[in-house]
């Protein structure tokens, strides 16, 4: 249920209480009041309460994209292109498919250092080319 809806219903019952004229200084009225007040309160708390939880929400976005915002850059530069997605990486393995035979190959950061590799499925060379793809920073490859 919305908060708008509450605050509504709130005021419905303020005005079933005053159509009723239910007398404020009985102690049904007293109680009828007091009860009507206490829900427009909760009413207006909710409010507050959703809207501090958008912000914490909004902010916990920004915070989840800072944090887990996959920049896995081969070119070494602080730029936000992809230059990398055509590479897999899982547990510290980069999966490239043979341009070949088509099989995945697992290559560890060791083998990433090199120019090339064998394929060890058709043994044919495969040419690792880690070329950034951004305008945005002097990379080395870029040269």
């Amino acid at each position: 249920m919305c908060y708008n809806e509450l605050e509504k219903r709130a005021a419905y019952l303020k005005g079933l209480a005053d159509g009723m004229k239910v007398e404020d200084e009985s102690n049904t009225g007293r109680l009828v009041a007091q009860l009507i007040e206490l829900v427009n309160d909760m009413a207006i708390a909710i409010e507050e309460v959703s809207a501090q939880l958008d912000e914490v929400d909004e902010d916990l976005g920004d915070l989840e994209e800072y944090c887990y915002d996959d920049d896995d850059c081969d070119c070494d530069c602080d730029c936000d292109c992809d230059c990398d997605d055509d590479y897999d990486y899982e547990d510290d393995m980069v999966q490239i498919t043979c341009p070949h035979c088509g099989d995945e190959v697992y290559l560890d950061e060791e083998l990433l250092d090199q120019d090339e590799v064998i394929c060890p499925s058709c043994h044919e060379t495969i040419t690792l080319e880690f070329d950034c793809c951004c305008d945005e920073c002097d990379c080395e490859e870029q040269e």
